[in-house]
């Protein structure tokens, strides 16, 4: 599959995206504590609810909010109307009345409700470190060796039993996982089922009758390798894989959230942009650098559109979010008011991040550049210029020259005069 070099460098960013699809509903349900949940316990529970443990009670990980207080476990996870806590934000509760200083907004509260209601789910907080001495915030070794701050290295091939059945390395890692598990690999699949798995795959769409009945009658060992090819080479390609990068950068088409239709007239660029640079097969630094600071990139104008990675979110706590996350594998929103409970970022490292987040403005660039437009605008303008010369200079010199031409007839004025 010559000429598709790159291609490993996209394999391995689409396995991770792959991996994370899987991961599904325990992901937005991860998302949602920390984007609706976590925030609302910091700001209004924890100043009493931690290491004070005002009534016995902690609120800063799951174990501690089961085993509750001196009044019992502070949740029942799917049941909020028997839980503790949304009884004492909703302020039903014959005793408890929380926060004292004040009713959450409504939307809050409902947020917690269906945050226990949906079992109350608490990301893994094995990490969690004890609080330090004199405010000293430590990173251990075990957050050093996450798997985003190491470098890129070519790991050791796994060796495997059944060494007639890899055909690349990358199938060794696979056997050596199944054979893990004592697992076997199942039978080879017939050509026509192996054609239409990599069509749907690669482009997502099936094989047409014409691909079909041709690869079913090319018997040359490389006619699997061909296919490939020939789909890495298509259009669809880069619009099939483009598409699950554009929802990592929460690509839309307008304003997040917005109660009506507010539409980004540009947007598409980035979209297509995106789909390009796959169907280009664009080195995956230079697919960063381009999105983060193509303005600043050499040949800047085949790079602006990449700038909508952050030009068509929301603002600035978005820019910093959407940054950790898609390219660290980490949520740094939750160390803007506190020390992250599991990632190593206490709020003094990531204060400069939304420092650098603010200072860049969204402006709005030409589209196609000055250089291509410019040049066509000002030819129309001598163009336009030298028809109304040329329409001055008739008329003078043939003032009632558009008497010689036949008018509408009407009953007192047909025929026309002569001229």
């Amino acid at each position: 599959m010559s000429g598709h070099g790159g291609m490993l460098r996209w394999s391995v960013v689409w396995l991770c995206a792959l991996a994370a699809r899987a991961a599904g509903p325990a992901t937005s349900a991860a998302d949602f504590f920390e984007m609706r949940v976590r925030p609302v316990l910091a700001k209004n529970c924890y100043a009493c609810h931690t290491a004070s443990r005002m009534g016995g009670l902690q609120l800063d990980s799951r174990q501690h909010l089961l085993a509750g207080g001196n009044d019992g476990p502070a949740v029942v996870p799917g049941d909020p109307d028997k839980s503790l806590l949304i009884q004492a934000v909703r302020r039903t509760h014959e005793r408890f009345k929380m926060p004292p200083q004040g009713p959450l907004p409504e939307k809050e509260v409902s947020d917690l409700a269906a945050w226990v209601k949906a079992g109350a789910v608490w990301p893994d907080s094995g990490n969690v470190l004890p609080p330090a001495k004199n405010s000293e915030y430590v990173i251990t070794p075990a957050q050093r060796a996450f798997w985003s701050f190491q470098p890129v290295r070519k790991p050791e091939v796994p060796e495997v039993r059944h060494k007639d059945w890899p055909q690349t390395e990358i199938d060794r890692f696979i056997l050596a996982k199944l054979e893990e598990q004592g697992l076997t690999p199942v039978r080879p699949a017939d050509k026509r089922v192996l054609l239409r798995r990599a069509t749907f795959d690669l482009t997502g769409l099936p094989p047409t009758p014409e691909e079909a009945d041709a690869f079913l009658s090319d018997q040359s060992p490389g006619a699997f390798a061909k296919v490939v090819d020939r789909l890495l080479a298509s259009p669809h390609y880069g619009e099939r894989w483009g598409r699950y990068w554009l929802d990592l950068a929460r690509y839309a088409d307008g304003d997040l959230g917005a109660s009506k239709d507010t539409p980004f007239p540009n947007s598409f660029r980035y979209r297509d942009w995106v789909v390009e640079a796959f169907n280009q097969d664009l080195p995956y630094d230079q697919f960063v650098k381009a999105q983060i600071a193509g303005d600043l990139l050499p040949g800047r104008e085949k790079w602006l559109p990449a700038l909508g990675f952050y030009a068509l979110g929301p603002g600035d706590d978005d820019r910093v979010d959407v940054t950790g996350q898609v390219f660290l594998g980490l949520t740094v929103g939750c160390a803007r008011c506190h020390d992250h409970k599991y990632d190593p970022i206490p709020p003094r490292t990531s204060t400069p991040c939304w420092a650098s987040s603010a200072a860049p403005k969204s402006t709005k660039s030409p589209w196609p550049p000055t250089t291509r437009w410019l040049p066509i605008r000002r030819s129309k303008k001598k163009s336009t210029a030298s028809k109304t010369k040329s329409t001055t200079f008739r008329r003078r010199r043939a003032p009632n020259s558009a008497n010689c031409w036949p008018r509408r007839p009407r009953a007192t004025s047909w025929p026309p005069g002569k001229c």
